[in-house]
């Protein structure tokens, strides 16, 4: 049976357009270990990855490229900020939609945290932020996305918050990128998050963050090991990227990702309206049947490609019938973010998320809507 893939928000699929065969001939002939191997490959890798650091920082209007740090997933990327900023005993203040990538790293340091509360619409109640905070507060970390409904996060309103109360804000784009702008600038953020493999089209295994600079001297190095420069250092190099950037790069990912980010670039009007034409589409077949109802996002626009739904009917189940009735794929459960579904009241069951892309077609979703309706009954 066919694949309809309705999954984007765990990871993209398809990847972008000729990347495979992009990465198969970067495989049998380019790639190469970067600051070691003194060779036309290795330079050849050193200049791809400064110039997707350039990328990236103009994207998110970041201070300068040496500030862009990779690493394999925004999971680490958020865990090297949460334990490198904070130690147990400091406060922070959370959205309630937060990824367990936010909030086991915070359980596990012994950090505590106060979830932002939710407004009628299910957005994040972005002016009580000003009263959660304590003495010991440090920061403000909140998904710019949630990966459960859609949720746009207002940013600038609570970059504004953390300036004034000098707090360290951090934000996760995974479920944003590239389908809203975010600008570290005006937003007033202290460091950012990103991810290859969702938004950007890029196969599995690069992330990352960049920090303002000088953030490097409050941010304790968590990872050691080569780096190919200042080698006689025990310690690792304090210069940026250097100093969070121990080990060898996975050079194949990174050129995936520098490749798959000139194809969003380049298209990026057109995969921001066919992604929300594909949303809205499927929107309001979901909201017409019987049985199913449709999470709040409480956005103006249904911009993000992400839908979430409830039923009375067993979730699993309807997932399970999905896949077998037309190929559909979609994710069932509670996706990671528990205080979302606490928040919006679709905890434990979880809910049923669908996720098209902009390469979706609407021949695939009228599959799937007529055999949810019959699922549905």
């Amino acid at each position: 049976m066919k694949r309809i893939y309705l999954d984007n928000s765990a990871t993209s699929f398809p990847k972008a357009p000729h990347l495979a065969e992009k990465l198969r001939d970067y495989v049998l002939n380019d790639d190469g270990a970067v600051n070691r191997t003194y060779s036309e490959a290795s330079i050849k890798n050193l200049e791809m990855i400064a110039e997707l650091r350039v990328k990236l920082c103009r994207f998110y209007n970041g201070p300068s490229d040496e500030c862009v740090i990779f690493t394999h997933t925004i999971t680490e990327a958020l865990n090297t900020l949460i334990n490198g900023y904070f130690s147990k005993g400091d406060h922070i203040i959370i959205s309630p939609y937060e990824h367990n990538a936010v909030l086991r790293a915070l359980t596990l340091h012994e950090i505590e945290y106060s979830p932002l509360p939710l407004c009628e619409n299910n957005r994040v109640d972005t002016a009580s932020a000003e009263s959660l905070i304590r003495k010991n507060t440090k920061a403000i970390i909140c998904t710019a996305v949630s990966n459960v409904n859609g949720s746009i996060v207002d940013l600038k309103a609570l970059g504004e918050t953390a300036s004034k109360h000098s707090l360290k804000f951090i934000v996760d784009t995974a479920q944003a990128s590239p389908y809203i702008d975010i600008d570290m600038k005006r937003d007033n953020i202290t460091a950012l998050a990103f991810t290859a493999h969702k938004g950007f089209m890029s196969i599995e295994g690069s992330g990352g963050f960049i920090i303002q600079k000088g953030e490097e001297k409050n941010i304790r190095v968590l990872i050691a090991g080569g780096s190919g420069s200042d080698s006689g250092n025990p310690y690792m190099p304090e210069m940026l990227p250097d100093k969070f950037e121990a080990g060898t790069f996975s050079t194949p990912s990174l050129f995936s990702f520098s490749y798959s980010l000139d194809y969003v670039l380049s298209h990026l009007d057109e995969i921001r309206k066919k992604s929300k034409e594909n949303t809205e589409y499927l929107k309001q077949a979901l909201m017409r049947i019987k049985g199913i109802k449709v999470v709040e996002s409480g956005n103006e626009e249904d911009i993000i490609p992400l839908i979430s739904v409830t039923s009375e009917k067993d979730l699993s189940l309807i997932a399970l019938s999905l896949s077998e009735k037309c190929g559909a794929e979609v994710r069932v459960g509670i996706h990671c973010s528990p205080l979302a579904h606490k928040a919006l009241g679709t905890y434990p069951e979880g809910t049923l998320r669908f996720s098209p892309s902009c390469f979706t077609a609407k021949e695939e979703l009228d599959e799937v809507i007529n055999a949810l309706k019959e699922i549905a009954g």
